[in-house]
């Protein structure tokens, strides 16, 4: 079996679309013989493999994420800010 897929999620304020792409294989190899009434041989063999790739942007909708006066590397996007509380 294989199975490709692309999820678009929307950020965390809504200000931009990423994509999600997963691939999943499966294979199954099952070999049975029967050699007499109460002798019975069986061997399965299985292979499965996933992968999600995070990245690459869909849409920008706030104009800002594209001003590379707010970006935190040069060619990038403006980047998340974070406020750490300490009790």
């Amino acid at each position: 079996m294989r199975d490709n897929s692309k999820t678009v999620q929307p950020g965390t304020f809504d200000e931009l679309l990423t994509n999600v792409v997963s691939r999943r294989q499966v294979v199954t190899i099952h070999e049975q013989h029967l050699f007499t009434s109460s002798f019975l041989n069986a061997v399965q063999v299985g292979f499965s493999r996933a992968v999600g790739i995070m990245g690459g942007i869909s849409k920008v909708s706030n104009p800002l994420m594209l001003d590379p006066s707010y970006a935190f590397e040069p060619g990038g996007l403006a980047g998340p800010s974070r406020v750490a509380c300490r009790d």
